[in-house]
């Protein structure tokens, strides 16, 4: 158990680093998008790069901060039907959407890699304004699905313990 509970606190720390670089990269995209004002309004001369780059970030922040925010409750949940379920069915149903969910991202998890080990068999670039290879952010789907599917299970695992006690999470 003591190794459990190490593994989970190095879990911890890995998904608060990951959603405070995905802080670090809204201030980015908040000081690109005033520099891109800024260039246009006074200079005249637009940077091409800067609406791309931001794009690259926005999907960065959503992988890099989704296990985060599920570990904190903040995923939009419809919880109408909930309510009218005691603890012990609601600690059920949490359960089993929680290992749904945990199965889907591992399938994503799994698919992901398999597509991201082809684009850099393949070379594959995302051709834009930049060229840029598309392997690396494939990666970071797989990443960032992987760590939700832990993130889930880990749900999955309380809200089972809440099911045996019979009581609210």
């Amino acid at each position: 158990m003591k190794l459990l509970s190490k593994m989970s606190i190095i879990f911890d720390h890995i998904i608060d680093s990951f959603a405070f670089l995905a802080g670090v990269l809204i201030v980015v995209i908040m000081f690109l998008m005033t520099l891109e004002a800024f260039m246009r309004y006074f200079f005249l001369i637009g940077l091409a790069w800067v609406m791309e780059i931001c794009e690259y970030m926005l999907f960065l922040i959503g992988f890099f901060g989704a296990a985060w925010l599920l570990k904190r409750q903040g995923h939009v949940n419809v919880d109408f039907v909930l309510h009218f379920l005691n603890p012990k069915a609601r600690a059920l149903l949490n359960m089993i959407t929680s290992t749904m969910g945990s199965i889907v991202c591992l399938i994503i998890t799994w698919s992901s890699m398999e597509a991201a080990i082809e684009h850099v068999r393949s070379s594959i670039d995302v051709v834009k304004s930049l060229s840029i290879p598309k392997a690396p952010f494939l990666f970071i789907l797989s990443f960032g699905a992987f760590m939700l599917s832990i993130q889930f299970l880990r749900n999955a695992y309380d809200y089972m313990t809440c099911w045996r006690e019979n009581r609210v999470n």
